[in-house]
């Protein structure tokens, strides 16, 4: 495809979109890199049906996202993997698949414990806990689970790791000063930094899109859901209940998390103030582990309401639930990869 390029349709959330031709031809360049010819495309979107005819729909688009008035957008739900633990093999081991549940498959083989996976916002490295040198500590591994280093190393457990937005940094709990305190660390292990001092529990941090808040559970005395600064300070309560496994919505406007705070745990979405707490779940048989897709549409989770964890997604209004797996054995700790983006031009 040279010379100026037509507009090309985008099928994208619930309406079409006239791309303008000063970004069709930046779509067009990109396409042409891939080698892939077109004259209209189509990409997924989210409740929408629109029946288009003679049109060359291509898949081969996972490799980049479209600029659309200069701000990169992520291609519909149903991109990338998902990643999560399972004992399927006979211990806790992680896995990736793809959104529908297909080619599930194996990328840490050790008998140590392998879990907690949590992918880089550039989706191409895990960072994950492990026991294989003896007690719980953090690492990083490729997307395609090669280049496996260890990030942490103490006798105390360090677990729950959380990327920054800008790839940077990882928070996560250690009890290395005798109870579960937040700390932070560069992506190769140095400078940690200690967040939290107090005689109670805190865990499950994770970050705001901005980078500028980090959210944890309190469990004990003052328990309860909070924010702080990265540098420590400006801690602020949101929730008088701990929350489990919490997710920052990809807008950065809302909160994922499973909670027992009604006799029961579930999932549940707020606002990212604490306010307009909904509950999505539908059983009372347990599920947890929230995670949302690229574009927000979609939350992955998992669920025990066939008798044993299994991988689940959902509309984020609860709606049109989806089973993953289906075996005898634990999967559970779902995190979906992160979509590329092309650099603004």
């Amino acid at each position: 495809m040279r010379g100026a390029a037509p507009p090309f349709l985008l099928v994208h959330g619930t309406a079409d979109t006239n791309v303008a031709p000063n970004q069709s031809e930046k779509f067009a360049a990109a396409l042409e890199e891939a080698s892939t010819s077109v004259d209209l495309v189509l990409l997924p979107g989210v409740n929408h049906s629109t029946s288009v005819t003679d049109v060359r729909v291509f898949e081969a688009m996972e490799s980049f996202l479209v600029g659309l008035e200069g701000t990169s957008r992520s291609i519909g739900s149903g991109e990338g993997l998902i990643a999560y633990n399972s004992e399927r093999d006979g211990n806790t081991d992680i896995y990736v698949m793809n959104t529908d549940g297909t080619q599930q498959r194996q990328l840490t083989d050790d008998p140590a414990y392998d879990a907690w996976p949590s992918w880089s916002p550039d989706g191409a490295q895990i960072a994950f806990v492990s026991d294989r040198a003896g007690n719980p500590d953090i690492y990083v591994m490729d997307a395609d689970g090669g280049n496996v280093r260890q990030l942490t190393q103490h006798s105390e457990n360090d677990i729950w790791p959380a990327w920054s937005p800008d790839g940077t940094r990882i928070a996560f709990p250690s009890r290395r000063d005798g109870n579960f305190e937040i700390y932070v660390m560069e992506v190769d292990g140095s400078s940690l930094e200690r967040l939290t001092n107090t005689s109670s529990a805190e865990d499950f941090p994770t970050w705001s899109l901005d980078g500028s808040l980090i959210l944890f559970s309190r469990i004990g005395e003052d328990q309860g859901t909070y924010v702080i600064n990265p540098d420590g300070s400006g801690e602020r309560q949101l929730l008088d209940f701990p929350v489990l496994e919490p997710a920052w919505s990809p807008d950065g406007l809302r909160i994922a998390f499973g909670s027992d705070h009604e006799g029961f745990r579930g999932i549940y979405i707020m606002n990212a103030n604490g306010e307009n707490l909904q509950r999505l779940s539908s059983t009372h048989y347990g599920e947890n582990c929230p995670d949302w897709s690229p574009d927000g549409a979609q939350i992955t989770f998992a669920s025990w309401r066939d008798g044993n964890g299994e991988i689940y997604i959902m509309d984020a209004d609860g709606g049109n639930l989806q089973q993953l797996t289906e075996d005898e054995f634990e999967d559970e700790f779902p995190a979906w990869q992160p979509g590329p983006a092309l650099p603004n031009q």
